[in-house]
Formats: structure tokens, C-alpha cells, sequence
């Protein structure tokens, strides 16, 4: 009887052996074709797999000037600007404006002569340079049969600026906004109204003897937009119209005289 069970033992096992080498082999070829299925969504995986193969072996030295797949780069930030726009404290482009020019070809992400800062941290590239990494970010997900690339500078990650910037809790693989409202110039891009308020306020205060310019930015408001339910779209009030014919009138009796006039966004 010994003899007997062993056999059927020994047998049991094997059966049970061959059966989970059948099961490996069989999510082995699922694998494959799992991965081929995705790269076929997205054929420029592939290229950006090649590269970090290829070159996370090894440190890239530092002051090093080369292209690197956006697809191979990592944010540092946990946060971009909450304007989404360029310049450090200072008003500028936005950034979906350089998307648009991309998109439209007016320029080619080798165009950006200004390399990205990256750094070599934990086998990871990670990118300093946020703002133009999201918008390039932004023009490979519209392709993913082309790869984007970008002049990317290596630098150290043993510095006090990357470690300021190092704040990401997904180890650089997403970005989020800052709560504010997307700008160009520091007008709301969004927001109609607000913008065309904004330049007509720039304009008059490049102007500030037109009267008649004057007297329009006293009438000028903002409504809720009829189009969009969080927009806002121009007005002229009816009220005062009493006050700023008198206004006028005085104004012109007077000679003209130099005035400062600030515009706030």
C-alpha cells in the first residue's frame, strides 16, 4: 500500500508540476501579446524603452548637452504654476501657448534651444525645467506614433535647488496645478472678459489724456457670460452717465496734463 500511494503521490506531483509550467508559459505569451497589443497604441513606448535601457546603466556625465524621449523624463515638482505660464515672478507666455505652436508646426520641439535641466536621481532622469516639460508632454500625447525628444542638459541632483524642487509624490510620473486660473501676460486666458478688460486697461494706461478711452474704462464691467456657465463676457453700465458727461466736459475745459495710472488684473 506504501508503495502504491507513493506512486500516485509522485504522480500528483508532477501532474501538479507540469500543470503550473503550462500555467507560466501560457501568462508568458499573454504577456507578449499584451504588450504588443499596447504598443500598437502606443508604438513610441518601445523607442523610449530602448533608451533607458541603454542608458540608465551608467552615470551620463554632468555638463552633458543631448536629446532624451520626453517619455524617459520624470517631473521633480509635485506642483507646476498655478498661471500656467512661463517666467519666474514675472508675467509671460502661457504655456498652452507653446503646445498650440507645436501642434500648428510653427516650431519643432528641437526648436527650444534652451535645454531642459535633468538629473540623474534613483535610476530615474528627473526634469527641473517643469513648465516646458509639461507642454512637451502635452504634444507627445497628441502623437504617439512620433517620439518627441528634448535638449536636455545632465546636472547634479546633489544640489540645493534640486533638493527644493524634488517634491514629487509619484516619483515624477504626474504634475498638478497649482489653485489659480491660467494666464497669458497675466490675463485669464479663460475668462473673455476679464482679458479684453485687462488690455483695454493696459491701453488706457499707455493713454491716459484719451478721454474718451477714460470714460469707456469708467462704464466698462464684467457679467456672467450667456455662452458659458463659468465665463465672463464684457458690459457697459448705464448708470452715472450723468457724472461722466460732466467729467468729459470738465476734462476738455482743462489743458492736458501728464497722469499715472496703474491697471490691476
Amino acid at each position: 500500500h506504501y508503495e502504491m500511494v507513493s506512486e500516485f503521490y509522485d504522480k500528483a506531483c508532477q501532474d501538479a508540476g507540469a500543470t503550473k509550467e503550462a500555467l507560466k508559459a501560457q501568462q508568458k505569451q499573454q504577456d507578449r501579446q499584451m504588450t504588443t497589443k499596447i504598443l500598437e497604441c502606443y508604438p513610441v513606448l518601445a523607442n523610449a524603452d530602448r533608451w533607458l535601457r541603454s542608458h540608465t546603466s551608467s552615470s551620463i556625465p554632468l555638463g552633458t548637452r543631448l536629446e532624451i524621449p520626453v517619455l524617459c523624463l520624470r517631473w521633480t515638482h509635485a506642483t507646476i504654476n498655478r498661471k500656467m505660464m512661463f517666467g519666474h515672478g514675472e508675467d509671460d507666455e502661457s504655456i498652452f501657448k507653446l503646445v498650440d505652436q507645436l501642434q500648428r508646426g510653427h516650431i519643432w520641439a528641437s526648436d527650444i534651444n534652451q535645454p531642459l535641466d535633468v538629473a540623474q536621481h534613483d535610476g530615474m532622469f528627473c526634469s527641473i525645467s517643469n513648465r516646458r516639460l509639461t507642454a512637451l508632454m502635452m504634444y507627445q500625447a497628441l502623437h504617439r506614433d512620433v517620439e518627441v525628444k528634448a535638449w536636455c542638459k545632465i546636472c547634479s541632483s546633489d544640489t540645493q535647488k534640486f533638493e527644493e524642487a524634488n517634491s514629487s509624490e509619484n516619483k515624477g510620473l504626474a504634475i498638478h496645478t497649482r489653485e489659480g486660473e491660467s494666464q497669458h501676460w497675466g490675463a485669464k486666458l479663460f475668462l473673455r472678459g476679464e482679458y479684453a478688460a485687462h488690455e483695454l486697461g493696459m491701453l488706457a494706461a499707455r493713454h491716459p489724456d484719451d478721454i474718451d478711452l477714460n470714460n469707456l474704462m469708467i462704464r466698462l464691467r464684467t457679467r456672467c457670460s450667456s455662452k458659458e456657465a463659468d465665463g465672463c463676457s464684457l458690459t457697459l453700465t448705464q448708470g452715472s452717465v450723468k457724472k461722466m458727461l460732466a467729467s468729459s466736459r470738465s476734462c476738455s475745459a482743462r489743458p492736458a496734463r501728464q497722469r499715472s495710472h496703474v491697471w490691476r488684473a
